[in-house]
């Protein structure tokens, strides 16, 4: 007799009021799988004609949901899929339940993008993944095969702020068993992180998500990284007003095909000082930069170009006329000159005085970028965040024994500076 959809589920359903084993179940729709590639028992309707997807509970049946939900989204001829399944699905389902078929939660991701751009609505796509990425890993310190397709997604669709609660936790999970997670997903996240930071003008984060990009470790030069160190090229300059090398383990053929650069290597070189050479360069290049998807970024650096010259004139005076400011900022007027002075003393990239006749008077010994208050509250905003999530990573490791056992960590002592100090039995 001919297996139908209806027999599978027969034999996953309850008996006698106890319930198979989620993994037990995502073994058997797998051998399915395996006799059946096109999976058209999947693709099925009940013997009743109802829609399987109407007759399951997305909370109490996540498994056999899954595996339907997937195959219709990404078979060619299935049956039409309601956009309420997907939304309900990715609403309701059982996180414990679905680790344990991480290959097909891809699937299913995959699917619900190409959904969405079957109604010609990307925006659509954005609520269920957002929902895997979240509900799907133990935590947000998790990262996921997921990750990467929903922050293109939010770069697509321009939704940039959605995308900050999975980029914005530090991540220091992978774990292989949950997530069909491949080197290529690791280097989007943080590519795909690092343009998110840059659009809204988080810097700092944007030249950390792009320099992890860049220096993963690699066997061939990767265009990604590539992409990754030439923008964070751009961003130490808007940032820093000058580049600093990316650190020694960096894949030796990409910084030996960044140095064979002429154009990145004259900006390197010449920044901030955007004149002459530099600027008949950079005329002549700009296409190349909107084809790489670098024009914003650059403009943004030329922009502030003015203002880290001024900060290194700080290095050589006491105080100048504006009119010098002019001169060696390169700008049009004393007016816009005093509006960049103003401005950076509001800001906190500039601690000085501009006296009435138009005399600017660095302040001595003082670093604005320490002592601002507003950097004050963004740093001690990090640190405690940094230092509760510290503590829970701590908390984890030592309840791990396995893990402190594998590291030689678990004693029943240790001497710090003279002193003794007892750890628990775990």
């Amino acid at each position: 007799m001919a297996q139908t959809l209806d027999s599978v589920l027969a034999m996953v359903a309850p008996q006698n009021g106890e319930e198979f084993q989620p993994k037990g179940i995502a073994n058997l729709f797998s051998s399915i799988i395996k006799r059946d590639e096109s999976e058209a028992l999947l693709n099925a309707f009940l013997d009743n004609g109802q829609d399987p997807l109407q007759a399951l509970s997305a909370a109490t049946s996540t498994i056999p949901y899954l595996f339907i939900l997937s195959s219709r989204l990404s078979t060619v001829g299935a049956p039409p899929v309601h956009a309420d399944f997907i939304t309900t699905f990715c609403e309701s389902l059982d996180p414990i339940a679905i680790r344990c078929v991480p290959e097909r939660i891809v699937k299913l991701a995959k699917g619900i993008i190409a959904f969405a751009e079957s109604i010609r609505n990307l925006s659509f796509a954005l609520e269920p993944l957002y929902n895997l990425a979240t509900r799907y890993p133990p935590s947000t310190h998790y990262l996921t095969a997921i990750h990467p397709l929903y922050l293109l997604i939010c770069i697509q669709t321009r939704h940039f702020t959605s995308a900050l609660p999975l980029i914005s936790p530090p991540v220091s999970e992978i774990d292989r068993t949950i997530t069909d997670l491949e080197y290529t997903d690791v280097l989007q996240y943080h590519y795909l992180s690092g343009i998110i930071f840059g659009v809204l003008k988080n810097y700092g984060d944007a030249e950390s998500a792009f320099e992890l990009a860049a220096t993963s470790p690699a066997s061939a030069l990767s265009a990604l990284q590539l992409e990754a160190c030439k923008k964070h090229i751009l961003i130490q300059l808007i940032r820093h007003g000058k580049v600093s090398p990316l650190p020694k383990y960096t894949y030796n053929h990409l910084i030996r095909h960044i140095k064979s650069n002429s154009t990145y290597q004259l900006l390197i070189k010449l920044y901030p000082v955007v004149k002459g050479q530099l600027q008949e360069t950079l005329t002549k290049e700009m296409d190349s930069f909107r084809e790489e998807g670098n024009a914003g970024l650059l403009q943004i650096a030329l922009a502030r170009a003015p203002r880290w010259t001024l900060k290194n004139l700080m290095n050589t005076y006491l105080s100048l006329p504006l009119k010098q400011v002019v001169s060696s900022a390169g700008l049009s007027s004393e007016t816009e000159a005093k509006e960049m002075v103003l401005s950076m003393i509001e800001d906190g990239e500039l601690s000085a005085t501009l006296s009435p006749n138009g005399i600017l008077t660095f302040t001595e010994d003082s670093n604005p970028d320490v002592f601002h208050p507003k950097a004050i509250e963004t740093v001690l905003r990090k640190a405690q965040v940094s230092g509760t999530y510290l503590e829970e990573l701590n908390h984890n490791i030592l309840k791990s024994r396995e893990l402190l056992t594998k590291v030689g960590l678990v004693i029943h002592h240790y001497q710090i500076y003279g002193t003794y100090f007892h750890l628990p039995r775990l």
